[in-house]
């Protein structure tokens, strides 16, 4: 089984941008099955279900879960302590004078562990300080400071140890997942195929929080056919 592990970002984006459907095409067309842990159903499902600026979305989550569309895993004993590891590290590795800075929450904690259990290779995140800390930690050290005003330092040996506990697998947004979609016609019947469409569709994820830029919508537009 191919699997694709989703984190609440990304789940998000896609509901709130009524572009749902891409994932039941994934599985049904591609046999990729969209997996989440059990920490992002509460982040995605159980906490925002409540809220009525978040309903919506939650209840799009939920039905998918209920429909087989999405799977929900849980953590064997093994992961769980694979997942405090994580943890541990993740959010020792940058600091200031007030003490250490979280990055890393249960969802996307948990969906690292999930990965490594199922030996997933694709992970689907929107939020962009993860994104960041598989892929360029230093420069998310520089961001964290321009936010905080105030200078940042980081334990190399946790940074490294925290690198080495990382299981390989490719990051990929909501943004690629439709971009995805409408190269493999997923989308014909309710957007239609054409630039414009590709073009809404990727502005309404960025503003849905995907961390995706106006020069890279730009450039996925100019390159699709």
């Amino acid at each position: 089984m191919n699997y694709l592990v989703l984190d609440a970002s990304t789940l998000i984006s896609l509901a709130e941008s009524c572009l749902f459907y891409i994932l039941r095409d994934l599985k049904e067309k591609k046999g990729i099955q969209p997996v989440i842990a059990k920490a992002v159903k509460d982040e995605s499902v159980s906490k925002p279900i409540g809220i009525k600026r978040f309903e919506l979305s939650a209840v799009r989550v939920r039905h998918a879960i209920e429909n087989g569309i999405i799977e929900v895993a849980n953590l064997s004993s093994e992961f769980k302590a694979f997942c405090s590891e994580i943890e541990k590290k993740a959010n020792s590795i940058f600091y200031s004078k007030h003490g250490n800075i979280t990055l890393l929450h249960a969802g996307e904690l948990e969906s690292i562990a999930l990965l490594k259990q199922l030996n997933a290779s694709v992970f689907a995140v929107d939020e962009r300080n993860t994104i960041m800390l598989f892929e360029n930690p230093l420069r998310l050290r520089w961001l964290i400071e321009k936010r905080h005003h105030s200078k940042i330092f980081y334990n190399k040996d946790v940074l490294r140890d925290f690198r080495q506990l990382l299981p390989k697998a490719t990051l990929v947004r909501s943004s690629e997942l439709v971009a995805f979609a409408f190269d493999n016609g997923f989308v014909e019947e309710e957007l239609g195929t054409g630039k414009k469409a590709l073009e809404g569709a990727l502005y309404s994820l960025k503003f849905m929080g995907c961390a995706i830029s106006m020069k890279e919508i730009s450039n996925y537009v100019k390159d699709h056919k």
